[in-house]
Order: structure tokens, then C-alpha cells, then sequence
């Protein structure tokens, strides 16, 4: 009967002692992983606050004032085109005019 206890007793020892060292290591591991994941909530903090200091986008501001200033380029060739018909249409009025004060000439 003793000859059965001790390996009954090993046998019964043996598992509790391996579950023991797996705890330990697994309660060891959680807490790495809880401080970890304070360090990083910590990081994420930090990024937050970065990004909140960034200067806000103007990227949407600076796409309309593009098409503004086409818009605005488109406008100055229209006109500068207008101004160059208006100006040789000026020079053949001027033209026409300086015949007719040389056919009739005032006394």
C-alpha cells in the first residue's frame, strides 16, 4: 500500500505543480501585457494631442482659390482679346474719320 501512495501522490502533485508554474507565467505575462498596453495608451495620448496641435487642412480652401484664379485667367484673356479688337476697331474709326475731315474740310 505505501509502495502505491507515493506514486498516487506523485501523480496528484505532479499536475498541480505544472498548473501552478502556468499560472505564475501566465499572471506574469498579463501584467507585461497590461503594462504595455498602458505604455501604449500613453503613446496614443501623446499622438492625439499631436494631431491636435497640427495646423487644420487647407487643401479643399487652396483647390477653389486654383479654380478661382483659372477662372480669373480665363477672364483676363477674354478680355485683353476684347480690348485688341476694340483697339483695331478704334484705328479704323480713326481712319475713316481722317478721310472724311480731309473730304470735307471745314472753312
Amino acid at each position: 500500500m505505501k509502495s502505491l501512495k507515493i506514486p498516487l501522490l506523485l501523480a496528484v502533485s505532479l499536475p498541480l505543480l505544472l498548473i501552478s508554474c502556468n499560472t505564475e507565467k501566465l499572471a506574469k505575462k498579463r501584467e507585461e501585457q497590461k503594462a504595455e498596453i498602458a505604455r501604449l495608451n500613453g503613446e496614443l495620448k501623446l499622438v492625439k494631442e499631436q494631431i491636435k496641435s497640427l495646423p487644420p487642412d487647407h487643401t479643399n480652401e487652396l483647390a477653389a482659390a486654383r479654380d478661382e484664379e483659372k477662372d480669373q485667367l480665363d477672364q483676363i484673356q477674354a478680355l485683353d482679346s476684347q480690348v485688341s479688337e476694340l483697339e483695331s476697331k478704334k484705328d479704323q474709326l480713326d481712319e475713316e474719320f481722317k478721310k472724311y475731315r480731309a473730304k470735307y474740310v471745314v472753312k
